[in-house]
Order: C-alpha cells, then sequence, then structure tokens
C-alpha cells in the first residue's frame, strides 16, 4: 500500500533500518533514503571494525587511528560510516538513550580527529535493544556497553573493482578474503571466512544439560534447517581453558555439541544432516586469562554447508 501525506514521519530516536510497519497507509512509517541505501542498495565492501568498548575506552590509548587509516583509504568514494552506541540492559530507555548517544559522539568525534570526513558519518543510539554478549552475570552486562563502526564502500569504488579474482569461489574476492581456503559449500561472511552462527546457548556448570530459558537460538535454527534442506550443519563445541585438562575439555565441547545436536533432532531435523565437533580449548576468540575472555570462549557454533540438489 502507498505511503501517503498523512502518513506519519519517522521519529529522530528510532535507529538506521528501524520503522514502523501498518498496512493502514496513513499509519504505516517511511523508512529513509538513507535506511534504504544502507539496506538495499548494492555495496563492493562493508567493512564492520572491531566493538569498541566504551568501560575500557581511553582517548589516549585506542586503535581508532587505524580504522581511520582504512576509512580515509576510500576518502575519494561515496562512502558512509555507521557509529552506533549500545549499552547494557537498563530499565530506563531514556537514560540508556542518551548513554548510547554519548558513546557514539564520543567515538565520531575521535575519527574526526583522525582525519575522517564529518559527513559522511551517521551517528546513532541503539539503546539497550541489540546486545553482543549474553548477560549471565554482573561482569558480562557491561560488555555490551560498546560501540559499533562500519564502513560501506560503494561498487563504484576503482579501489575495489581493481581486484575480481575469487579463487575460493565463495563470493569475495582475494583482496578481502582472509579464510582464503573455504571448503566448497560453505556460507562465508564478508571477509570470506566460515560465517559461523553462535547459538547463544548456556549449560549447566561442568556438564552437557542445557539451560531451558537459553533454548530459543537453538530452536530458531532447528526450524531454519527443517525450513531449507538445501543446507546441513556443522555443531561445533568450544570451551574456556581452565584448571581441567585438556582432554577433559575436549569431551566437554563435544558432548555439549551432541546435545544440541539431540536438541535440534528432537526439533524435527534429521540426524543425517547434522555433523558435531569439540574443539575444547583450541580455538579461543578472546583472551582465556580473563572473565570476559572465557565467557566469550565458552560457546556453540554452527556452520551452514549447501548440499547438492
Amino acid at each position: 500500500m502507498a505511503y501517503t501525506d498523512e502518513s506519519p514521519k519517522k521519529s529522530k530516536k528510532l535507529g538506521l533500518y528501524d520503522y514502523e510497519f501498518n498496512v493502514a497507509a496513513n499509519k504505516n512509517v517511511k523508512s529513509t533514503s538513507l535506511d534504504n541505501h544502507l539496506m538495499y542498495d548494492k555495496f563492493a565492501m562493508i567493512k564492520r571494525f572491531e566493538f569498541v568498548n566504551m568501560d575500557k575506552f581511553d582517548s589516549n590509548d585506542n586503535n581508532l587511528s587505524q580504522v581511520a587509516k582504512v576509512i580515509n583509504d576510500y576518502k575519494n568514494e561515496d562512502i558512509k560510516v555507521t557509529v552506533i552506541g549500545h549499552t547494557q540492559s537498563m530499565k530506563d530507555k531514556e537514560k540508556s538513550y542518551e548513554k548510547a548517544s554519548t558513546y557514539a559522539k564520543t567515538i565520531k568525534d575521535e575519527l574526526i580527529k583522525n582525519g575522517v570526513n564529518k559527513d559522511v558519518i551517521i551517528e546513532e543510539s541503539r539503546v539497550d535493544f541489540d546486545k553482543a554478549f549474553l548477560e549471565t552475570n554482573r561482569s558480562d552486562k557491561t560488555l555490551n556497553n560498546f560501540v559499533a563502526i562500519a564502513l560501506y564502500v560503494p561498487t563504484k569504488s576503482k579501489n575495489i573493482e581493481k581486484t575480481i579474482l575469487d579463487d575460493d569461489n565463495d563470493g569475495v574476492i582475494n583482496e578481502l578474503d582472509k579464510c582464503p581456503n573455504t571448503p566448497k559449500g560453505y556460507t562465508v561472511d564478508e571477509n570470506g571466512c566460515t560465517n559461523k552462527i553462535n547459538l547463544e546457548v548456556l549449560f549447566e556448570n561442568d556438564s552437557a544439560l542445557v539451560k531451558e530459558d537459553t533454548k530459543e537460538k537453538v530452536l530458531a535454527f532447528a526450524k531454519y534447517l527443517k525450513d531449507n534442506k538445501e543446507f546441513n550443519s556443522v555443531i561445533t563445541g568450544h570451551a574456556s581453558k581452565d584448571k581441567s585438562s585438556e582432554v577433559h575439555n575436549q569431551k566437554l565441547s563435544l558432548d555439549r555439541a551432541n546435545a544440541i545436536k539431540d536438541l535440534l533432532v528432537t526439533n524435527g531435523v534429521e540426524a543425517s544432516r547434522i555433523q558435531t565437533l569439540g574443539k575444547g580449548f583450541n580455538e579461543p576468540i578472546a583472551d582465556n586469562n580473563t572473565a570476559e575472555g572465557q565467557s566469550l570462549n565458552r560457546r556453540i557454533e554452527a556452520e551452514l554447508i549447501k548440499i547438492k540438489k
């Protein structure tokens, strides 16, 4: 249904991509041209930088000069840079909005100080709506006080178009491919690396027993596999490095992967479509010497493999 002159305008507090849909045109909030550009237009590259943890941010000691250097490599292109503030769960959403806005402005100012054109930067607050980390204890919560920075480079970029080789045929050109030997069939992310889905599931301590209130993403993944028969999956368990032995942690990670397979099978996915692996603490994604790092390293990841029909 078409929009009308009576259709409400989008609130400035609604973030990028956010809109309120209603089948009645006079109640439907129209997306902005910027929303539509970032959601639907094609880009030669979308580069998402490492999150900036604002609880630990030091204006005199950070890597934003390196971020700015990457952005400025494309300063002659029609680029967009999103700088989006996030907070931990807060009861007062207005305070969360203001806090995340302050975070975003702080990082925007730092990028400008490092030579990024202020006109290409889009700053906004996402309140506490998008949590990157499970908040299972007090220390986990502060991990969600962060700013996400992303660079959008248009398809006409001369810097990108000069290289078109894609040796492993994963859809990511060699120049940007950080995992150049991806096995055939695996879905990949923007870096050309296997697309690993964190199922965000928790277990009882030192056990493969799944906590009931953390199954939501696993059940959603089961539905996806049932609806998309062209994909099989590999479920991989990972552990954090603690006082337990390497053998114990490897077995625990495999047991947990098998527990997720059992849950998927119980919810209608054929067992033959699921492989399981246990990597123990051999593939950490963070420092095992900190509570923050250990929390990130204890995870179950799913990978999708497209099969021939």
